[in-house]
């Protein structure tokens, strides 16, 4: 079903986005095959997993 147009969101940009997935490996994959995303470099404060 399509919103009316006053009940979206107006996004310009979009920054950061965190998604849980099963694997970091496929999921990377996927985003850069098929959907063109660039990898980019982490930053060396994020302690945790992640792509």
């Amino acid at each position: 079903k399509e919103l009316p147009a006053a009940s979206t969101l107006p996004l310009v940009s979009l920054n950061h986005v965190s998604i849980l997935c099963r694997s970091v490996k496929d999921s990377t994959k996927f985003y850069q095959d098929v959907l063109g995303f660039a990898l980019i470099k982490r930053p060396s404060s994020f302690d945790f997993e992640g792509a």
